[in-house]
Formats: structure tokens, sequence, C-alpha cells
């Protein structure tokens, strides 16, 4: 798969001031998403929010993203943050007692550590 990477920064009007490398704690918001989000306000605002509207939206970028992932659409799982998304990752891993696990050190706090 190939892309135009100026077509993939033009929607993020951040990337003209800066380069922004900490995608995993908050990453800037692109126009789409900017736009997506004040309609949802919008709707919340003024009827409590469609529920069925919104859950038949989280359906379609739930396919749009297997799409573009290459997989099933139930195999894509939408987690409230990135350091719950690594909880779940780091918890699935078959590690045993005496198994070594490398960390960064310094890393954000809620960085996974395996039961």
């Amino acid at each position: 798969m190939s892309y135009e990477v100026a077509a993939v920064r033009r929607p993020f009007p951040a990337v003209e001031r800066m380069t922004y490398l900490d995608a995993g704690f908050q990453s800037p918001l692109s126009v789409p998403v900017k736009e997506r989000l004040e309609a949802f306000i919008a709707a919340s605002f003024d009827t409590a929010g469609p529920k069925s509207e919104w859950l038949a939206g989280l359906e379609a970028v739930r396919g749009q993203l297997a799409d573009f992932v290459n997989a099933a659409p139930e195999e894509i799982a939408f987690t409230r943050n990135t350091s719950e998304a690594m909880n779940i990752a780091a918890n699935a891993l078959p590690l045993e007692a005496g198994d070594a696990v490398l960390m960064l050190e310094g890393d954000h706090p809620t960085t996974p550590m395996p039961s």
C-alpha cells in the first residue's frame, strides 16, 4: 500500500506548526474528526443524541477501519484510550513466571504490566 504523505497530513492543521510524535497520549485532531465531534455534540445538545444513529456510525467506522487494515470488522475493538488497549494486549500474552519483559524507562505510568 502506498499513499501520498502530503494528502495524509492535509486534514491535520496542527502539522503546519509542529511535528507531533506522542500519538499514544493525545494526537492533534483532523478536520473531519473535529467536524464529526461538533455534529455529535450538537445532536446531543438538541435531542439528547440519537443512540441508534451513533451505534450505526460506530459500526460503519469499524467496517472502514477493518477494510483499511485488511481485517474482519469483528476483529476491531475500540477502547477508551491507549493505556486500556495496551493493558488488554499485554494481559493476553501467554507469559509465565520467569519470562522477561522489557519496558522503557520513564514510559507512561499506565504502561501495562501483565498480571
